[in-house]
């Protein structure tokens, strides 16, 4: 009886007095009499079979079902994610994708190994370690521009190429290790120093090099076998290790200090091209004297001609534009001049040098002057595979979902007739046809959120742990904005900050969290608490103000705030008191949530009083950061484990790592074990975002793992995406008593307590039988189901839809068939 009827919730036990005391236990004889007609008749509907079995109570809603369980992760760190919903189509609006400071005679790119241990020098964090070069993260880490020493003593710097305002260095003093080296800025001539170093002979094998500091005589660069740091946990095995600056003395095995330089790829290629036409003579150049937004503009001289000299994008990798017929796009640049002078802006086909629009405009000279342009076309361009081009700069490719595209559009910005003017921040995008409700937002990136059914989208992570991505320094005009860092450095999209993705959110009906920094010198609590004002204060209060004269009368309606990303806020307590008062303040109290980002662990005890203190329960949020499933098992472990603190918990992260059928098994499994969360402890848990929302195909750096992905010409859905879809369309808000047995499963009630909706996860095929309300399943039912045999295929833009769902009307007779790697979606009539 037990094995057909594991929904029984009575059972004899021998650690308890009997049956008779469980039923007073639960207060309920009736429901006792009620349960055991159930099971019984469940029983005799399956009978003794090994089928898989799925048993339903329709009359029993234990709960309801939290929709923000249906969520995403878009982290602006990876995979150019911006440009999924961002309308911007200019990679390197500020002309800074390659520095004028990376520009040298000989430019010489190079990986640093160590003898010792074979691990390359990486950065994360911003310090440095060695480890595999297969470890997780962008290869770019590994990858550094040898250029003359930045002290003049004649001896070697080590630029970053993904920030590439940052150099090799020693950190300031404090660090975890003494000596510790990082990415460190060169604002002063010590700074300067520190990321100076004389190349010697190896010091354990003169075929090779050892680097001595010149900031400190008589230290090298080595490896110390120790790992600390916040990233340490990332790495293990030999080629493990920090890296330090340690005296000759103290550095026993030379080989520690020992390193062979490995040739590196040729650093990123600006995505600006020159053009300069038949008949003109002029000059093109960046020129850092004179910058807008960043570190250069672009300066264009004409000396004689009257046709046009100036630069073209092509897009991310020089990829081209997809551009459509018909069409208005709309933009803008700014421009500087000492004298009056022509541009003209242009949508060209470059494959044929046909122009597709073209508009001139005429400035009188001055300073920084914003100039905007509309370009309708009479033409379009196509996007083919652009794997053997050798113009175009395809990025980290990955399995079948991966292309390397060629479009065949450019924007080109020149100067018309003699004349000389420098330009910067170089805007386009699609006229309304193409964007969300008018918003800087791409319609198609919204489409596809809402076919999946996302319902909670969290903005940030990666990026979100470091100073420059304080919310303070993304209000005001996106030209204003820092301008370098969050691409892994190749450029900023300065225009998509948290204030534009909670616009799009509240546009598309979409609950937002917004992770900003939150452990930096300016991330005081009451920074912090500026944050609610900036949000919800009226032209009454400072920040609210602030926030009304940047153009944005409407508050911003945000609920779910995170103070940093995978790591220990020392100031969250008081960060969250700060930002409590003032929502209360403002009439929010017990309205906002305040997440912790330390992966899954709590505060230390001191920490976690102050916070209890504040009285704020299940508001102040633990976020996991828990892999592919499994987040419902780590807060319930953390609730018990702390039966006294009342904290809420989120899954904010699930870094599964792809994109597979593999990985539409493990999204199905742990969504069914979020929905059936129907214990009192579960209405702590907030909502579970996957991650990512989408992913730019042909280009990803570590976690190769979009639900949906993008191109310039096309959005598509990958299988784990389809599996959100799939509980979108037959969503129900009344959680089920439910009993599975050989598959995972769920099981929801319609908002008129007409259908149930079944949704069966299965490994193996078979036959499920179903049973609800004690009667086998007969009669016809809407089935739709996803399967491949294949754990490892994917979507793939040429098919798009190879795995997709199919929907029929079935004939059942007490069991419903499902296939190997399958999640299937049941819904029958609820017995009369």
């Amino acid at each position: 009886f037990e094995t057909v009827c594991p929904a029984f919730p009575y059972k004899c036990d021998s650690h308890r007095d009997g049956l008779l005391n469980t039923i007073r236990e639960k207060n309920s004889t009736m429901t006792f009499l009620y349960q055991l007609a159930f099971c019984v008749l469940s029983a005799a509907a399956i009978g003794a079979t090994d089928l898989a079995a799925v048993v339903v109570n329709s009359k029993n809603i234990t709960h309801q079902v939290n929709s923000l369980f249906m969520g995403c992760h878009s982290d602006s760190g990876y995979t150019h994610e911006a440009r999924g919903f961002y309308s911007q189509m200019v990679f390197g609006e500020s002309f800074e994708s390659v520095l004028p400071n990376m520009v040298h005679t000989s430019v010489n790119t190079t990986s640093l190994v160590s003898v010792a241990n074979g691990g390359g020098v990486r950065h994360c964090d911003f310090e440095l370690y060695t480890c595999d070069f297969s470890s997780s993260g962008p290869d770019d880490d590994f990858v550094f521009v040898r250029v003359p020493a930045l002290d003049g003593s004649g001896g070697v710097s080590f630029q970053s190429t993904n920030f590439q305002t940052k150099y090799l260095g020693l950190l300031p003093a404090g660090q975890e290790e003494a000596g510790r080296m990082g990415l460190i800025a060169v604002a002063s001539a010590d700074d300067r120093r520190s990321a100076s170093f004389k190349q010697v002979p190896g010091l354990s094998d003169p075929t090779r090099v050892s680097f001595e500091s010149a900031l400190k005589s008589g230290y090298y660069m080595a490896v110390t076998g120790h790992l600390q740091g916040g990233c340490s946990s990332q790495y293990s095995g030999k080629s493990a290790s920090d890296v330090v600056v340690a005296s000759l003395d103290s550095i026993v095995d030379k080989a520690t200090a020992t390193w062979t330089l490995q040739a590196g790829p040729p650093p990123p290629a600006t995505p600006w091209q020159d053009y300069i036409a038949p008949g003109v003579a002029a000059t093109l150049s960046s020129d850092p004297t004179v910058a807008f937004h960043g570190l250069a503009s672009q300066k264009i001289t004409v000396t004689s001609g009257t046709g046009i000299a100036g630069v073209a994008n092509r897009g991310l990798g020089s990829e081209g534009l997809y551009i459509e017929q018909g069409k208005d796009y709309d933009g803008f640049f700014f421009a500087s001049s000492p004298k009056p002078v022509t541009f003209v802006v242009q949508l060209v086909a470059y494959d044929t040098n046909t122009t597709l629009a073209s508009q001139t405009i005429a400035f009188n000279g001055g300073g920084w002057t914003r100039l905007n342009f509309t370009l309708l076309t009479s033409g379009g361009t196509v996007c083919v595979d652009g794997t053997d081009d050798p113009t175009v700069a395809c990025g980290k490719m990955g399995p079948a979902s991966h292309i390397c595209v060629k479009c065949g559009g450019e924007l080109l910005v020149g100067v018309q007739g003699v004349g000389s003017a420098n330009i910067d921040y170089v805007f386009l995008q699609p006229g309304t046809w193409g964007r969300f409700q008018g918003l800087e937002v791409l319609s198609s990136g919204v489409e596809v959120l809402k076919t999946m059914g996302v319902t909670t989208v969290r903005l940030g992570g990666s990026f979100t742990d470091k100073e420059y991505y304080f919310w303070k320094n993304w209000t005001g005009p996106k030209w204003d904005r820092p301008s370098l860092q969050s691409e892994w450095g190749h450029e900023l999209i300065s225009g998509w900050g948290p204030f534009e993705f909670i616009d799009m959110c509240n546009a598309a009906g979409i609950e937002p969290v917004v992770t900003t920094t939150g452990v930096c010198d300016a991330c005081q609590p009451g920074d912090m608490g500026d944050l609610i004002e900036f949000c919800y204060g009226g032209a009454n209060t400072t920040w609210g103000k602030k926030r009304i004269d940047y153009g944005h009368p409407d508050p911003y309606e945000v609920k779910y705030f995170e103070l940093g990303n995978e790591q220990y806020n020392p100031l969250y307590p008081e960060q969250v008191k700060n930002m409590e008062e003032r929502a209360a303040g403002l009439g929010l109290a017990d309205t906002v949530f305040y997440m912790n980002p330390n992966n899954a662990k709590w505060l230390t005890p001191a920490d976690a009083a102050k916070v209890e203190a504040l009285g704020i329960k299940d508001h102040a949020v633990m976020d996991e950061h828990v892999g592919g499933g499994g987040g419902v098992g780590v807060a319930k472990s953390m609730f018990e484990k702390f039966p006294n603190y009342t904290m809420g918990a989120v899954n904010a992260e699930t870094n599964a790592g792809i994109h597979t059928v593999s990985r539409m098994m493990m999204e199905a499994k742990d969504l069914l074990e979020w929905f059936n969360c129907a214990e009192p402890w579960c209405s702590r848990l907030h909502f579970r975002t996957a991650s990512f929302c989408t992913e730019r195909s042909g280009h990803f750096d570590a976690f190769d793992q979009g639900i949906s992905f993008f191109l310039p010409n096309m959005s598509w859905i990958q299988p784990p995406g389809y599996v959100h879809a799939m509980i979108a369309d037959t969503w129900a808000p009344n959680g089920l008593d439910i009993a599975a047995t050989g598959v995972a499963a769920t099981a929801q009630l319609s908002h008129d307590n007409t259908v149930v909706h079944i949704r069966i996860a299965a490994d193996t095929a078979g036959e499920v039988a179903l049973v609800v309300d004690g009667k086998p399943v007969s009669g016809s039912a809407n089935v739709t189901t996803i399967a491949n045999d294949n754990l490892d295929a994917a979507n793939s833009p040429g098919n798009p839809t190879a795995i997709s769902p199919h929907t029929s009307m079935v004939a059942l007779q007490g069991s419903v068939t499902v296939a190997a790697n399958s999640f299937t979606v049941v819904s029958v009539a609820v017995p009369v």
